[in-house]
């Protein structure tokens, strides 16, 4: 866990926690033979976020009670994908707000932040990643479909 200073007084710090998480075309294809455990796959583990509390504020309402979340938080999936399944068992009671989001989702989120390719340009202490994640997640959608990718998130304190 993180502390920063704030005023005089101490406040812990928040982390984010974030999978990308996919539906191959094959599982996809085999609709009728698919096993709960095996539907979603991970594509990608412990993504990288900035500690942008206005950004945890409209993911999740996290951090930030003055901006409200795109969507309410929805909860861990019930067909999650065992690998993820896992994470979150391993971190259990420290792990708080989980949802997940549809690559729409997130790329509307980020245009809500402001995060733009032009804003990098211009503004150098805007996190890349949030940027990198919305490509990757866009470009998945793409190749999968949007409804077959989604980005698993939570938060521990």
């Amino acid at each position: 866990m993180k502390e920063s200073k704030i005023q005089g007084g101490y406040s812990m710090g928040c982390d984010i926690h974030m999978h990308i998480e996919y539906r191959p075309l094959w599982v996809q294809e085999n609709k009728n033979k698919r096993e709960p455990d095996l539907e979603w796959f991970c594509w990608a583990e412990d993504v990288d976020g900035c500690g942008d509390y206005d950004m945890f504020g409209i993911i999740a309402g996290v951090r930030n009670s003055f901006i409200k979340p795109l969507v309410l938080p929805r909860g861990i999936p019930k067909n999650l994908g065992y690998q993820v399944k896992d994470r979150i068992e391993r971190i259990g009671s420290d792990g708080h707000t989980h949802t997940w989001l549809t690559p729409k989702e997130f790329t509307i989120i980020c245009a809500l932040r402001q995060l733009t390719d032009d804003a990098l340009i211009e503004n150098y202490n805007i996190c890349k990643e949030w940027l990198a994640l919305r490509d990757v997640l866009n470009t998945l959608a793409k190749h999968y479909g949007e409804k077959h990718v989604r980005l698993i998130v939570y938060f521990d304190s």
